[in-house]
């Protein structure tokens, strides 16, 4: 297989320059990102998790895919801090996620993990790229819960659905 049958996009030259120098100036970065392996296309990862309910789009550059997500329940979180250490506010987030889908729910119910996990930021100047004050992380609901997701018991956690959405995303080996 090649890489844009595997990615979804196809990469932009300048990524591809830059990564052949970093992987021929320091070898061990390609061990390290497991560069010698692809990743797997979108479709075998939905064979082994449930992925939510998407449209492909036709990416209008190269770098990443652009994919429409129908709308659906998701669980989530707020993740703060982001002008600090945004790993620290980013694992703390992940951990009250996983900690509902492992059974912190009124029904102590275990739900099955799901991909992807979605980051959304909304920045107070839309202006300004780098502002990002406010973040929220997701986990998409299997779909036997997207009728009656279990409540969560930790009040920093929210179902919530999202509408319909253009997304892009990029692989990373």
């Amino acid at each position: 297989q090649d890489w844009k049958a595997i990615l979804g996009y196809e990469e932009c030259p300048a990524d591809k320059a830059e990564l052949e120098s970093w992987t021929n100036d320091i070898p061990w970065f390609v061990d390290v990102l497991g560069l010698n392996e692809k990743p797997k296309p979108l479709k075998e990862i939905c064979e082994d998790y449930e992925c939510p309910k998407v449209e492909e789009k036709k990416s209008k550059k190269c770098g990443y895919a652009t994919r429409t997500l129908l709308s659906a329940n998701w669980v989530g979180t707020d993740m703060k801090n982001l002008d600090d250490d945004w790993r620290i506010d980013f694992t703390a987030a992940f951990r009250r996620l996983f900690e509902y889908i492992s059974g912190a729910n009124e029904e102590e119910e275990k739900i099955k993990m799901t991909v992807p996990v979605l980051h959304r930021y909304e920045m107070e100047d839309e202006d300004d790229i780098d502002e990002d004050k406010v973040g929220k992380l997701y986990f998409y609901l299997p779909e036997e819960h997207q009728k009656s997701p279990p409540k969560p018991t930790n009040k920093k956690v929210f179902i919530e659905k999202l509408e319909e959405m253009t997304v892009v995303s990029r692989t990373f080996g």
